[in-house]
């Protein structure tokens, strides 16, 4: 489940402002009005041009528009480091029993290009099915009763494939497209624990009281 913040009241502001993205990376997207957004920290501006090509600006290094080529829309994209929950099932080696993840993301935009491209309103939403398909092929590795482990393996795992990130407008390509969100301009590292759910936790306790029996008995004789 992910969390989805409500919709942004100016929504339904006067034509003349940007339209507003409730959530994710796009802040704004406008048609070109003759200047660009007046600059912010954290904030970069991509301008989509008469051909489709995009032109990147970041907050440290404003350039002019080229007129030349038509401009023709205008994005806000937010650099800033954002983190989002995200929770589902996940199998375990035992098809009947499943762990329970519970998953911090934390991501950010490298490369507002990709970002407008892919047109991500949601990153978190975004990301979680990539994230998710990547645990459960680790998580189903493990029997139900080894969460520990399954979950030390699944954070060195994804910790492994994550990418560097440097100043904005000097990062603007994450390093490894394999990286979580590579794909989408984004940089993404994720913590997950597990923890077992109804069924599999009464399955793990009525197999601990077996063995303790087991050994009682083995005691005794």
């Amino acid at each position: 489940m992910i969390y989805r913040p409500p919709d942004d009241p100016g929504r339904n502001a006067q034509p003349a402002e940007p339209h507003r993205i409730a959530t994710g990376p796009i802040l704004s997207e406008s048609p070109w009005a003759g200047r660009l957004p007046a600059p912010q920290a954290h904030v970069a501006i991509v301008v989509v041009y008469h051909k489709g090509d995009h032109e990147v600006m970041w907050p440290n290094a404003r350039r002019r528009v080229s007129l030349a080529r038509r401009p023709t829309t205008v994005y806000e994209v937010d650099l800033s480091l954002h983190q989002a929950a995200v929770a589902a099932d996940v199998p375990s080696r035992t098809d009947a029993c499943a762990f329970h993840a519970d998953i911090t993301v934390q991501w950010r935009v490298t490369d507002p290009s990709a970002t407008v491209r892919h047109r991500v309103a949601d990153a978190a939403e975004t990301l979680a099915p990539h994230l998710l398909h990547r645990i459960r092929g680790i998580t189903r590795n493990y029997d139900i009763t080894h969460a520990s482990a399954a979950e030390d393996d699944v954070n060195k795992q994804l910790d492994r494939a994550a990418v560097s990130v440097g100043a904005p407008g000097q990062s603007g390509e994450p390093e490894s497209t394999d990286s979580l969100g590579a794909e989408y301009g984004l940089w993404a590292r994720s913590i997950t624990h597990l923890t077992l759910d109804e069924a599999a936790a009464e399955h793990k306790a009525k197999m601990a009281k077996l063995t303790w029996a087991i050994e009682e008995e083995n005691a005794e004789q």
